[in-house]
């Protein structure tokens, strides 16, 4: 059985302890490395002093009656193992984590998009721009450094242009469409409507930023098909795919009395 103390933790020497049915005696210890560990033991048993799981020198025998005091080497860093939250949604924070085995361990960050370096175990970035990158950290102690790499997804979800519904309407009537149905699925409002006619007769909009923008159908002999197409602009300026509505306009039928002879 062990007892695990802080990074430095002294006892007094003559006072005893009993252990798993064991006599332990006490020794003075001050490690140099955050956690160390005092082995636990009793005359003729060795004494084992351990930092972060490594075993460190040195190995001490119990002696009855006497203070140890051990100095503890600095535990070199291996298996370092770096993780983050992505894929992140454009605007939130992605949250970074790095583990390793060792002792006296610093960790810095680069994002991989020419921010600050950042210090400590647990660290977060939010990028400004969509995209993939190498994010990297380094563990740094007195004995070796290494560092590891990760990829960093930042995406964002277009906005989605509802055009409206096909019409079909009389000559000279006048047309509504309908944008309403328009939306962004992150919330990035406002967003910017943009109409266009992409075929058929020219007619002239009354706007083509708003979101329901109106026209005069032409005078028509025959039925005439209109197309026009709605793109939208979310606040991060990113557009939607185009969506198309059809207006087909139909000349108003002409009824001629009938003439009896």
């Amino acid at each position: 059985m062990c007892s695990t103390f802080g990074p430095t933790h002294q006892q007094t020497e003559g006072t005893t302890r009993l252990i798993d049915g064991l006599v332990v005696y006490t020794l003075n210890i001050q490690p140099d490395a955050p956690g160390g560990m005092i082995g636990c033991g009793a005359p003729g048993r060795p004494i084992i002093f351990s930092v972060g799981g490594q075993m460190m020198s040195p190995r001490v025998e119990w002696n009855n009656d006497q203070v140890w005091e051990v100095p503890l080497r600095t535990a070199a860093i291996t298996n370092l193992v770096a993780m983050n939250s992505g894929p992140t949604l454009l605007g939130q924070a992605t949250w970074f984590t790095a583990t390793a085995t060792g002792s006296d361990l610093t960790y810095q960050w680069n994002f991989g998009d020419d921010s600050p370096i950042a210090t400590g175990v647990n660290v977060s970035r939010t990028y400004t721009a969509v995209g993939t990158y190498t994010a990297l950290v380094t563990a740094t102690n007195s004995v070796n450094t290494i560092t590891a790499t990760m990829v960093v997804t930042i995406f964002v979800t277009r906005p989605s242009a509802n055009a409206g519904l096909d019409q079909i309407v009389k000559s000279q009537a006048t047309v509504t469409l309908d944008g309403s149905a328009s939306f962004d699925p992150d919330n990035h409002g406002p967003l910017a409507y943009q109409w266009a006619q992409s075929g058929g007769p020219l007619v002239a909009l009354n706007s083509t930023t708003i979101t329901r923008p109106t026209f005069l159908a032409p005078p028509v002999i025959g039925s005439v098909q209109l197309t026009f197409t709605l793109i939208m602009t979310n606040s991060l300026g990113f557009a939607s795919a185009p969506d198309t509505v059809v207006i087909t306009v139909e000349p108003y039928a002409v009824f001629l009395p009938l003439v009896r002879k």
